[in-house]
Order: structure tokens, then sequence, then C-alpha cells
């Protein structure tokens, strides 16, 4: 018993890191006739999807523990495809195609580094498999960006400091790899990749293409790169790239094939053809424009144009794809309720006119992923997989694969599937071959094979320790269960830290009799876990509030969304989309006005009573839901009697942390000397002054006037950092009892 103290501790510091972000459930451990074991660990967290990975140890050798299924959060292929690149939450494994085998490399056997998606910012791998970018995370919302070699590993710093993302990277890889175009401070640039890892490597002043950010460059072709730079659209030549970069001051930065009828957002989005000719612009993300380019200065000629018309608390996202280069076709997503509905229409160019046909899509279809040589699509409904020809929109594959949690193309004939219980590949003539169990709910051990074995999607699967081969087993069902051997006795029992549901011990039947738990705590006990509310302010504006609705519904969190009389009025289908999500609504009061500054009403206990009435009546008689008794007044100005008329009313008070405004423009800040924050740095602010029962206020809508970013835009990083920093995140109204104000100590700014 004495060897296996070592697993049982750097486990200890597994299970620990892990715990930081949701409870863990350990399934019953299974013995073999020796002294292996076999044990799951079951992580829920919120924004994942929650599964089962088993682990392997043998009780009587040090250093033995082994991670034996890797679920598929995010897949990406290396070395020509030679290699599959798994990454979860316990860190990286790697798939070989040629050995079969499923390595770790990065995991928990070795680093202990919490390696959970909230801590990790997004990557993109090259076409070919080579290169890897990433974003390694430097603070609460920065990170820095990473260049590595997949092969060695080898990396190099490409940008010191950028926004941490977890779910894009400002980076564009040209599709033969040859060039990466990366974004820096407000600046693009380029390079190639093996030249960051020599030291003749051109001044990067040399390499600059432009001011913008990374929306504003797109691949048109293998060839031909489009920057877009004000209202101006530039075609940039592969084979031209270091000579106008060189040459700049002489040459201009490229070919002007167009100009925009507005100025380029940076949030905006847009799509080439391959010959440059012609363009779809998404602004706003609900606008959609069709233009001819010149080829010159000229303006675009618009071709087609349309605009959604969604509530503003509906998610909408796009796809374009290329059936012809005068073809394109729009695909569309939006979220109603709980599920999401797609649509797709082809626009065709004729005599000089454009008409639009409505394409068959499967009810539920998922946004599709289009194959490395732009003639084939990938999409999912509920259970079922499909690959689409492009140009004839004819389906050439359909696969019966459940659920899945990812997915990425070999090549233009095939996909790497990962499903919530097997991951496996699967070509467009219908083969479909299983290539290890990705999840492991029920196992047990072959005493026959030695090998442990894993039902997955109703089929037996065992694992070679040894070589780390997953093959198919020749059992028709899963062996019987042994928690006892003649050496060791397993079981499950309480758990010594209150992060875990249970823990499991091992109880030695040779020699003088220890019962262990089968990790150490790294730390004692610990008090329930410090509380913050996240609260959205609701007060004349609903832009933003689709993101929010999504980012809130993906990490599984209840917030509340404190709404006005004015919002309410304006917003009815918004208001009701809110209160069926099942968020806390409180009330900010039947009008948007300062109730410090009221020059024409006298704001007396019965003005605040009133208000307060009016605005809890409408809201009922508009969704058919009531407020919660939590409120603040607009822009949170208030004085102790309006607080105790409120309280007088029933309605507890709410104060927010010490927080800059996070509506402040840089108009605002230059007329009245404010100071501007970004949304990174109000997370930055908000996350250094985090306390047990503190509120922090998100507010929802466009400011008049220009901001960089918004808040509510970087929601998930704001989530992920309050739960890194062990918080949980709950409404204003739990916070405290009836009658009481919910406030912290900070004095506002």
């Amino acid at each position: 018993m004495k060897k296996s103290r070592f697993f049982l501790c750097v486990l200890s510091l597994f299970v620990v890191s892990i715990a930081a972000y949701g409870k863990t459930t350990f399934s019953m451990p299974e013995l073999d006739n020796e002294s292996g074991i076999l044990f799951s660990a079951t992580h829920k967290h919120p924004g994942e999807i929650s599964y089962s990975t088993l682990f392997f140890s043998d009780l009587d050798k040090e250093d033995s523990a082994k991670q034996l299924t890797t679920f598929p959060e995010q897949l990406s292929i290396l070395s020509s495809g030679k290699i599959l690149r798994i990454r979860n939450r316990y860190g990286v494994s790697q798939y070989s195609v040629e050995n079969q085998s499923l390595s770790h490399t990065s995991s928990v056997l070795k680093e202990y580094i919490p390696s959970n998606p909230v801590l990790h910012g997004a990557e993109s791998v090259s076409p070919d498999g080579k290169w890897i970018c990433s974003l390694e995370k430097t603070g609460t919302a920065t990170a820095k960006l990473m260049l590595k070699n997949a092969s060695g590993y080898t990396e190099t710093i490409l940008v010191p400091s950028t926004e941490l993302s977890y779910t894009s990277i400002p980076v564009r890889w040209a599709p033969d790899s040859s060039l990466l175009i990366y974004e820096k401070e407000g600046n693009i640039y380029f390079t190639e990749p093996d030249a960051m890892f020599q030291s003749n490597q051109i001044p990067e002043t040399f390499r600059k293409i432009g001011r913008g950010s990374i929306n504003c460059v797109q691949w048109a072709s293998a060839k031909n790169l489009v920057y877009i730079s004000g209202d101006l659209v530039y075609r940039i030549p592969l084979n031209e790239m270091y000579t106008r970069a060189l040459y700049s001051d002489f040459v201009g930065t490229g070919t002007i094939i167009g100009r925009l009828p507005f100025p380029f957002n940076s949030s905006d989005s847009y799509n080439v053809n391959s010959e440059c000719s012609r363009m779809v612009h998404i602004r706003g993300n609900r606008t959609v424009s069709y233009m001819q380019l010149p080829g010159n200065a000229d303006f675009t000629i618009q071709l087609y144009a349309k605009t959604e018309t969604v509530s503003a608390a509906q998610t909408l996202d796009f796809a374009v794809l290329w059936a012809n280069s005068k073809r394109p076709i729009l695909w569309s997503q939006r979220q109603r309720g709980t599920h999401t509905e797609s649509t797709a229409i082809q626009i065709v160019e004729k005599n000089g006119t454009c008409t639009t046909e409505n394409l068959d899509l499967p009810k539920g279809a998922t946004l599709p992923s289009i194959s490395p040589d732009g003639r084939r699509v990938f999409f999912t409904d509920t259970n079922k997989a499909y690959i689409y020809n492009i140009p004839t929109w004819e389906q050439i594959a359909q696969n019966e694969c459940g659920t899945l949690a990812s997915h990425v193309w070999i090549d233009s004939s095939s996909l790497y599937l990962g499903g919530t219980e097997t991951l496996q590949k699967w070509s467009v003539t219908g083969n479909k071959q299983v290539l290890f169990p990705s999840s492991a709910k029920e196992y047990a051990w072959n005493m026959d094979s030695g090998c442990p074995t894993v039902k997955a999607d109703g089929l037996l699967y065992e694992y070679d320790i040894k070589n780390s081969v997953w093959t198919k087993s020749t059992l028709l069902e899963l062996p019987s269960s042994h928690s006892r051997n003649e050496k060791y006795r397993a079981f499950l029992g309480s758990s010594p830290n209150s992060d875990f549901t249970n823990a499991p011990y091992i109880r030695s039947l040779t020699g003088p009799a220890v019962t262990r738990v089968m990790y150490t705590p790294a730390s004692k006990q610990k008090n329930e876990r410090p509380k913050v509310a996240l609260v959205f302010d609701a007060l004349d504006n609903a832009d933003g509030l689709a993101n929010i609705l999504k980012t809130l519904a993906k990490y599984n969190i209840t917030a509340t969304f404190f709404i006005n009389g004015e919002f309410l009025r304006r917003y009815p289908a918004e208001s009701i989309r809110i209160a069926q999500a099942g968020h806390e609504c409180g009330s900010m009061f039947y009008t948007v006005a300062d109730l410090t500054a009221v020059n024409n009403f006298v704001v007396d206990e019965n003005f605040v009573r009133r208000g307060l009435a009016r605005n809890e009546d409408e809201f009922f008689d508009r969704t058919g839901h009531e407020l919660a008794l939590v409120w603040h007044p607009p822009f949170y100005r208030t004085n102790k009697q309006i607080i105790r008329a409120g309280n007088l009313a029933g309605y507890n008070h709410v104060e927010r942390i010490n927080f800059p405004n996070d509506t402040i423009t840089l108009e605002q800040a230059a007329l009245s000397g404010k100071k501007y924050y970004s949304a990174t740095q109000l997370i930055e602010i908000a996350t250094s002054r985090l306390k047990n029962g503190g509120v922090i206020p998100v507010s929802i809508g466009c400011a008049n006037g220009t901001r960089n970013d918004y808040l509510y835009d970087k929601l998930d990083l704001l989530i992920g950092s309050i739960l890194d920093n062990g918080y949980e995140i709950v409404t204003a109204g739990t916070l405290l009892p009836p009658g009481q104000v919910v406030a912290d100590t900070y004095p506002q700014e």
C-alpha cells in the first residue's frame, strides 16, 4: 500500500484542480486479479458537456496512473492528417493514425495544471497541420499569442499581449499554410511560420499590412488576400506580399478592387469569391448585402440585400457558401427558445438581376462546416450527420451519429466525428470506423485478457494498456464487476472535501490493515463558496441581449435582470424571453430618470411606491410573470430616503460594487474627463474587486457614442474569471433576506 501513495497524492492535485469549477463524482472502482484499478471521474462545470473519463493505476507501482479515455471537446488535424489532436479539460491527447494509439501529451499525470477550457484560450491549427497558434492566459482577460511547431512543440511568442478568447483567435492561415496573418495592437501583420524561428526574419515593421482587426482580412483563395481599410477593399496577391510590404510607400497596400458605401466595422464580417469579383457583407450580424466588386476604386454595386427581422433576444449566426463565383448560399441560424432553426437561400444572378431559391435543410440543422476544397458541406441535426455537395445541393452521405461534441475534416472526403460516447472516422462513401471510446459510463476488467473494457454506443471495446490501443472486444456483454481481490477492497465513501460528491477508498487486505481515501486533500474542507450576483441592467436598449442570453444558457447560470419600464414598453417580446429563460427579473423603476435629480416631481415615499407598483403591474400584464422584489433606480443613483421608500414597498435595494460605468464612450471621456475602460479592463477591475455578496453590473444596449467594445460581448471572459476565482454566481435576490440592502463596502467612484 505504501507504494501507491505517489498516485494517491498526484491524483489529489488533479481532483482539487478540477473541483474548483464544479462538483466531481467518482464511479465505483474496479479491481483486477492483482493490483490494477479502474475508476472514472465525472466533472460537472457550467458551460460544458458532462462526461466520464476512465483512469487506470497499478496500486503496487509508483508513477503508474494513466488516463484511458479522452473526450473530444475540440478536434484538429496535425502532420497532414497523420495525427488527430484532441483537447479537453484534462489537457491534450493525440491519436496516431499509423499506430492506432492514443497518447496524452499534456496530462494530469505530469503537469497537474487545471486543464479546464475556462482557463485556456482558443487555438488555430494550420491547414497542413504543421503549426499551432494558441492563446495562453496571462491575466484575467489577457493572453499571449503563441506560435508552436506541431511536431516538436518548439514555440515562440507572436504577440506578447492580446485579449483572451475561448472561442476565436486573431489569426488567418493561408490555404496552403505558407503565410500567417495576425493582429497586434490594432495592426495587421503577416509572417512565414518557419521564419519566426530564424534569426534573419524581416523586421515586423516591414511585414505590416495596415490598420485594422483580424476581421478586416480574408483569404479569397490560395493566391489572393483581401483586406478592407476604412471603406476601401484591396486585393493583395500572395506572391507580392513581401514586395508590397517592403515598398508600400511607393506601390501602396495592394490593388483597390472596390469601395464600400460605408466604413467597415471591426464587428462586421465578409466573404469574397475566389475571383475577387463578388462579396457577401454582413453588417451588425443582421443586414446581409451581396455586392459586385468593380475591380477599381468605384463603389460596389449592390445586387441583393436583406435585413433579418428578429427579436433582439434571439441569437443570429451566418455562414456563406459558394456554389460558384456568382452563386452564393446564405445560411442563417437563429435561436428560438431552447431550439435552433436554420435556413439556407441561394442567390442566383441572371440578366443583371438576382433571384433567391430556398434550399431544403433538415429540421434542427446546425451551422455548416465546409470541406477543404470548398465543394462539400457538413452539418448535423439532433442525431444525424449530413454531407451535401454545394454546387448541386445534393445529399451525398448521411450518418446516425447521435450527439456530437466536435468534428473536423480530414480531407474533402472524410471527417472525424467526436461523439459523446465514441470517436469515429466517417467518409462520404458511408464507411464508418470507431477509433476509441470518448467516455466511460460502463466499464469492467476482462479478467481473461487483463484489459479494461468499456461499453460505448452499445458495443464493447478493450484497451491494451502497454500499447495504448483501443480495439473492438469479442465479448458479447460487459464482464461482472469486481471491487475486491486477494490484496485490496475498493469502495465509495463520503468525501473529506466539499467540492466532491463522494470519494473512492482502498482497503489493504494483506499486511497491516489500512483504509485510505484515494487522494490526500490538498487543503482542509472548505466552507460554502463565496457568492456574487451577476446583474444585467435593461434600461432603454436591447442590443447585446441575444449574446447575453446565449452565454448564460451555455454556462447554465441564472442571473438577475433589472428591467426599466421604458425597456418593457419598447421591447415586450425581449422581456418575455428573459422571463421565460428562468432569470430573476427585478425592477429598475417605471421611468428612465435620475431620481436624485428630478425637479418636476417630488420624489417621496409615495412617488417611489407608485413607480415600483406601476412597473410591477406592467411587467405582469406584458409577460405573465411576476417581478422579484429586488430593485435599484436607473443609473444606481439613490439616497437613504429612496432606499427606505423601496423597503417600505417590500423591495430589497441592490447596490453594485465600486465599478466604472461600462457605457462611457470615447466622446464622453474626452469631454467630461471620465476615464474610458475597454471591456478587458472592466473585467480586470471586476475581478480585483470580487467579494462575497458583491453585485457585478453589466449594461444592456449600446451607448450614445463610440465604444471599441462592450462588456456584454466578452461575457464569457467575465464569467470564466468569476468561476476561476472560486466564486459561485447567484441571483441578487438570494444574497440577503427581504427588507435589507444588497451592497458591499466599497466606496462608489
